[in-house]
């Protein structure tokens, strides 16, 4: 596999708790700390992993949002502005660029956020929830299941699993590729591991399944013209 960027965005709209991380791994998240205090709603750093490199986003979408609020003087619902916030030049405030992984959790905002990265988003990112509503509980208020919602893994609300997933250079290499396959047999491995021994990754089936099939699509009407996709479309019918 070639040398590539693989990115990585972690939505936050609280503070994780960092104390359990060994020192060695809490090095590295230094650059986080102020989101994670609160002082600024994002930060952003390379890590070279060998063959790939690590670009690590770490954003509070709760203070991204209030300050795009106040950049607008938005006075309506957090669903408006989402929606509203496509074509404008404060959407990339929140969504600075398309990742290859998202971990986020499934609050009634974060889930709103979830739905327009699946409707926008070039690349069909793989989101891992990173909820306290770990393992597999729906949201409480609107009931919604994270696999309907667009989650693909459900993994515990802790940095301590983040830490342990992106800086796998097997996962890595396994999200940067897009494979679900090669996903999946990461998390299998993964899972293996003392921590998730107790705190499996969890995976959601049906998303990995449409996942496969949006990419099989994508590959098949490539460079293909309106005639050509008929034409294919017809032969289905037969």
């Amino acid at each position: 596999m070639r040398e590539m960027d693989v990115k990585v965005l972690i939505a936050v709209t609280k503070p994780l708790p960092l104390n359990l991380l060994p020192a060695d791994s809490l090095k590295r998240w230094e650059f986080a700390l102020p989101v994670f205090e609160e002082q600024i709603f994002n930060a952003q750093e390379t890590f070279n992993m060998g063959e790939h490199s690590l670009v690590l986003r770490v954003e509070n979408f709760l203070e991204a949002i209030r300050a795009a609020r106040e950049s607008t003087h938005y006075l309506g619902g957090v669903d408006e502005l989402i929606e509203g916030i496509e074509v404008s030049p404060y959407w990339k405030i929140i969504y600075p660029f398309d990742p290859h992984a998202v971990f986020i959790g499934q609050t009634i905002m974060a889930e709103g956020i979830v739905r327009f990265i699946r409707k926008v988003s070039q690349i069909s990112p793989i989101i891992f929830r990173c909820s306290y509503l770990y393992p597999k509980k729906p949201n409480f208020f609107t009931g919604v299941k994270p696999q309907d919602a667009g989650y693909n893994f459900d993994v515990p609300k802790s940095l301590e699993a983040i830490d342990l997933l992106v800086f796998n250079p097997n996962f890595l290499e396994a999200i940067g590729s897009r494979d679900i396959g090669k996903v999946k047999k990461v998390i299998g491995e993964l899972n293996k591991y003392p921590f998730f021994m107790s705190n499996p990754i969890i995976i959601f089936g049906r998303r990995l399944f449409w996942l496969s099939i949006k990419k099989w699509w994508q590959k098949l009407i490539l460079g293909r013209s309106l005639s050509d996709i008929k034409s294919l479309a017809n032969k289905e019918k037969l």
